[in-house]
């Protein structure tokens, strides 16, 4: 958002490229020490982005000092698969042994001296199921973080909780086509599971996505008795 031109990929060859949309290579390299599953960019500073890695950590680096990372964030059991910044001292991982986690990252990232520190999390979000599948996730600046599930549900978590506050299961049905031999999706597939999670930017509509094609478009929305 800071720097329209420039952005990054994550690769199974351990590698983060920053790219600019002016160059056709690469304009900086960043080493991870396994595959990098996911990267972001922090929302307040240019220069800052996280990286979520298979061997159960993620990584905030400085891409002006690419050589080493500035925070690692550990915790997880299993290969982190998302990492999002939900502002600019927080970032939020999710890993494939069902949990979520957020870190604060102020000391390492305000310090005067950016020495290299192990963060340990401060929050775990669990109740979704997540061991195998890439199943999404998704912050809002208001607190509020989505995460599919391989129980084709997805779940909407808050931040300073560790209970889901909501859940929702997209129903399966006919396909929205003029095709009158359009097929049915399975609605007990077992196998079917939410993959893709995306928050409306300026709302609290959630764009949602299973392995069945289904597209749904929810939204959160509280009610005057205190319930969400």
């Amino acid at each position: 958002q800071l720097d329209p031109m420039q952005f990054a990929s994550a690769s199974d060859d351990s590698t983060v490229r920053i790219w600019n949309l002016q160059q056709s290579s690469s304009v900086a390299c960043l080493k991870t020490p396994s595959n990098a599953c996911s990267v972001h960019y922090s929302p307040s500073r240019a220069t800052m982005l996280a990286v979520a890695c298979a061997n159960h950590c993620s990584y905030v680096f400085d891409t002006r000092k690419v050589d080493q990372p500035l925070a690692v964030l550990s915790g997880a059991n299993r290969a982190v698969s998302y990492v999002r910044f939900m502002d600019g001292n927080t970032v939020i991982g999710a890993s494939t042994d069902n949990a979520i986690r957020s870190w604060d990252i102020s000391s390492a990232t305000n310090s005067p001296t950016p020495l290299q520190t192990t963060q340990p999390f401060q929050e775990e979000y669990t109740g979704h199921v997540n061991e195998r599948n890439f199943v999404g996730l998704s912050v809002h600046s208001d607190g509020y973080i989505a995460t599919g599930s391989e129980d084709n549900k997805v779940y909407c978590y808050y931040k300073a909780f560790p209970f889901a506050l909501t859940t929702h299961s997209p129903v399966c049905g006919k396909v929205s086509t003029n095709d009158p031999a359009a097929t049915t999706k399975n609605a007990n597939n077992p196998r079917t599971f939410i993959s893709s999670v995306c928050w409306a930017r300026h709302s609290k509509h959630l764009l949602v996505g299973n392995s069945e094609g289904v597209l749904q478009v929810l939204q959160l929305k509280e009610f005057s008795n205190g319930r969400n």
